[in-house]
């Protein structure tokens, strides 16, 4: 083995060795501190830690929020996971450090030393607790006597959360710290907070952290002061998730309730599509009524979506009135002439709303023209007059057979009553085929008031269908206007 390899061996049995001396006299050392700061003649737990019983303790209290683990709007409640920190003087937890080599802190179980009977006032769970001598908590006292108590703590306490804007709400969480049985000439509590340390859930980012402290008189011990901190943490909602979820569906389905206006009512679907647009708008109006608390205060979602199911209920209104007039059989009025002045005439014109074939007063006089050529051509199959004559628009099919009988009538000595008898038959039939020509065309005639009234009557429907829908979208803008101003914008 060389002598450097000696060398080695030799510093690294030094410095177990000293490692074990430090540990093993450390070890006694912190047995000695510990028997002489807890020996029951000199300390007890139940006992405030002051030489003078006028000395006041004073308690530095520090809070840390570290995560929102729940926001509860039904309940009204608020679950949080916090760092805590407290700090006081115990005077009888003061020692020399050279005494005990140099040990200047130890680390102690926190039902070993007296504490303060703080208490959440805001608290909200099953019961209260006392948080700061629950399981595992250490506490690390100081040779100059200082305690510092340290834990994270979950708490759960009462904030009122106002859903008027939600969900672009911010809420105002307090939580109130204090002694409940040491008065403030016994314990003074001073506070800050801190909110480096937030983690944000997903849904509230946390704004600001502001604490307060007081000094109240309570009804249960009257003249008495008692202080306290109070904590009021600013919350801002994220509503990335709602308007994704909840806003967009509405939106769609009043774009979907406008296109109604748009199908004919023909189509036998106008209803329908109105009736299951109001049926969506429910589900997603008791999907907010389950997360919102049962109070008065209407959260602003809520009122959109109100508005808007009251928008396409009109609708459902308002094509049911188109529907009737769409469908006015023949047993309707006509249309009065104020209607057609100002429906058919000015709001026809400004809507936009074009002429139908059907009610084209082009096409009315094509058809009457064609039932007067249809009546002149008539007399073309009636060869002879009332008065037994001939008629000079002879047609061809009868004047043929007549003049192939005239022909004929020197052959026979009954040829003159022949073609008499002949001609008042062929008058009797052409009479017969006038009367039911002119009763056809009072039918075609009479069938054409019926559709030129039932055609009228349309017109006027899909007039009034295009104002229902300007209306309609107008409602709609307004409706969004109106609850746009009411969001916050930052």
């Amino acid at each position: 083995m060389t002598r450097t390899e000696n060398l080695r061996s030799c510093a690294c049995v030094g410095i177990v060795l000293f490692a074990f001396y430090q540990v093993t006299f450390s070890t006694e050392d912190h047995h000695k501190l510990v028997q002489f700061l807890f020996s029951p003649e000199r300390y007890d737990p139940v006992v405030r830690p002051v030489m003078e019983k006028n000395t006041t303790t004073d308690i530095e209290m520090k809070l840390f929020v570290s995560q929102v683990l729940d926001m509860d709007e039904r309940k009204q409640t608020l679950k949080t996971n916090v760092w805590l920190t407290l700090e006081w003087i115990d005077e009888f937890m003061a020692w020399s450090p050279e005494d005990y080599n140099n040990i200047t802190n130890i680390k102690v179980p926190s039902g070993r030393l007296w504490l303060p009977d703080l208490t959440l006032y805001d608290n909200a769970g099953d019961k209260y607790e006392g948080f700061l001598k629950g399981h595992g908590r250490i506490v690390v006292v100081f040779h100059t006597g200082l305690v510092h108590w340290a834990s994270p703590v979950i708490f759960v306490s009462y904030c009122k959360i106002g859903v008027r804007l939600f969900p672009f709400d911010r809420q105002q969480c307090p939580m109130k710290f204090g002694p409940w049985q040491y008065n403030g000439n016994e314990v003074a509590l001073n506070g800050t907070g801190d909110r480096s340390v937030f983690k944000s859930d997903g849904e509230w980012e946390m704004e600001n952290l502001l604490a307060e402290g007081h000094v109240e008189f309570y009804p249960d011990a009257p003249g008495i002061p008692y202080t306290d901190v109070s904590y009021t943490i600013f919350f801002r909602r994220r509503s990335q998730y709602y308007i994704f979820n909840l806003i967009m569906p509405c939106v769609l389905i009043s774009i979907i309730t406008m296109l109604n206006f748009f199908l004919p009512a023909d189509s036998g679907e106008k209803i329908s599509l109105g009736i299951t647009a109001l049926l969506s708008l429910t589900v997603f109006l008791l999907l907010i009524a389950e997360t919102m608390p049962p109070s008065s205060e209407v959260p602003i979602i809520g009122q959109y979506y109100a508005a808007t199911m009251v928008l396409v209920s009109l609708s459902l209104v308002m094509t049911v009135l188109v529907l009737n007039l769409h469908y006015r059989g023949p047993s309707s009025k006509p249309i009065p002439r104020w209607v057609k002045k100002i429906v058919l005439g000015h709001m026809q014109r400004f809507l936009l709303v074009r002429k139908q074939p059907l009610f084209n007063e082009n096409f009315r006089k094509s058809r009457r023209r064609m039932r007067k050529r249809d009546s002149g051509n008539l007399s073309e199959f009636i060869p002879y007059t009332e008065d037994g004559r001939e008629s000079p628009l002879n047609g061809i099919k009868f004047g043929g057979k007549l003049k192939r009988r005239e022909e004929n009538s020197n052959s026979s000595n009954h040829s003159d009553n022949i073609v008499t008898v002949t001609s008042n038959d062929q008058t009797i039939i052409m009479r017969q085929i006038l009367r039911e020509m002119k009763s056809i065309t009072a039918r075609f005639e009479d069938q054409d008031k019926k559709d030129t009234l039932h055609g009228d009557w349309k017109q006027v429907a899909s007039v009034i269908d295009r104002m229902f829908m300007v209306i309609y979208i107008i409602g709609t803008a307004s409706t969004v206007v109106f609850i746009s101003m009411n969001i916050p914008l930052a």
